[in-house]
């Protein structure tokens, strides 16, 4: 597997497709996740999302605003 084939900082332990048992466990896993409430909703993941865009995109910003000197206060 060459450096450029995955994404992420180190490779993936298998690139293989998952075997029948491992679906089924995943899907036991799911189920259980979900009947104890612990997966949080579509809705509830767009709203994280929104809520922390704005702190991730002003994270990776200041680098360059501090290269040019500017201030980082909004």
């Amino acid at each position: 597997m060459s450096w450029f084939s995955y994404l992420g900082v180190t490779p993936p332990i298998s690139a293989s497709e998952s075997s029948e048992r491992e679906k089924e466990v995943t899907a036991s896993l799911m189920d259980e996740l979900r009947r104890q409430n612990t997966i949080e909703s579509e809705e509830e993941t767009r709203t994280r999302y929104l809520l922390l865009l704005p702190h991730i995109l002003r994270f990776f910003r200041h680098p360059g605003i501090f290269l040019l000197g500017l201030s980082v206060t909004p």
